[in-house]
């Protein structure tokens, strides 16, 4: 009966530590989720932004261009798929 409480101690100790590393994990899921949420609001808010620079409301040279490090990029090269989100 010695080795199968030895074995039932040593179940017990390794669910109590899964369940503290599932503890821990949930915690860092939670935060991702966290910040994942804010890197998206982040991306509407900048493509927002580099519509109002491509349309002319924010002093853009061009209603169809935004400079970017000498670059052009049109309209169509800042296409952003809402559905991926």
């Amino acid at each position: 009966m010695d080795d199968l409480e030895q074995r039932l101690t040593e179940l017990e100790c390794r669910y109590a530590e899964q369940g503290a590393v599932v503890d821990e994990l949930s915690t860092v899921v939670a935060e991702q989720q966290r910040l994942i949420d804010a890197l998206r609001a982040e991306v509407v808010e900048q493509r927002g932004r580099l519509s109002s620079l491509a349309s002319g409301d924010a002093d853009a040279e061009t209603s169809d261009t935004v400079h970017n490090h000498g670059a052009l990029v049109s309209d169509s090269d800042l296409a952003f798929n809402d559905d991926a989100w």
